[in-house]
């Protein structure tokens, strides 16, 4: 539980008055609202074994301050292995076995800081989905094992401007399994974190298509 104590430490602590950050969120949300789709990659742990998450994100975003919406995530690399499944004295079938999960969550994200070149904001989603396991043997498919999950994954993030419409961006979190698939043994609570290059598509929108639309 350390990891996720650390985390609320974060969030506790990017104001030194808590009133203040919904003072600024409520007033964001006077704003009128922009449209904003984003995909990620996350890195994360199952058990001991390192994989990667994806995710969509669709919502709309206030002010440049407070973000809105929904994500849809899933399991993109791991636990694919070979697996030899022995169905009697004789018979025996080579198959692959892999993990699956994937889950859908409600999402707000806010930045608490913004300079020229700089960026920081804490997000929070709350996760449900299902887990299970998928073994293909040639042309065949099935999957067993399969329970709903909830989760909750809060986090931090930051990132650099250094052109204007490219940046590097990193994050940290934490996935808190709040119900696991009773059928697998997994463990899914896991550190959570990001680091890559950005290219801010809303900008560059903006300056080559916007007056388009208008005319």
């Amino acid at each position: 539980m350390r990891p996720t104590l650390i985390i609320l430490f974060l969030f506790v602590s990017v104001s030194s008055n808590a009133q203040e950050l919904f003072d600024a969120m409520n007033n964001s949300f006077k704003t009128s609202p922009k449209p904003v789709v984003s995909f990620s990659t996350r890195n994360a742990f199952v058990t001991n074994s390192f994989v990667k998450m994806r995710g969509i994100f669709l919502g709309v975003n206030y002010a440049d301050i407070t973000r809105v919406g929904i994500t849809f995530n899933w399991l993109a690399k791991g636990f694919e292995k070979d697996h030899l499944l022995v169905v009697d004295d004789t018979t025996s079938l080579n198959i692959q076995k892999g993990l699956r999960m994937y889950y859908i969550a409600p999402k707000a994200e806010y930045c608490f800081y913004r300079s020229a070149h700089w960026e920081a904001g804490i997000f929070v989603q709350l996760g449900l989905g299902n887990s299970s396991f998928k073994f293909k043997s040639n042309d065949e498919s099935f999957v067993i094992q399969k329970d709903w999950i909830a989760l909750y994954e809060p986090g931090m993030t930051i990132q650099y401007r250094f052109l204007k419409y490219f940046g590097v961006g990193a994050g940290v979190g934490y996935r808190l399994m709040l119900k696991n698939n009773k059928h697998i043994s997994e463990r899914f609570t896991s550190p959570i974190y990001t680091f890559g290059l950005k290219v801010f598509f809303s900008d560059v929108y903006k300056d080559y298509f916007s007056d388009v639309d208008n005319h």
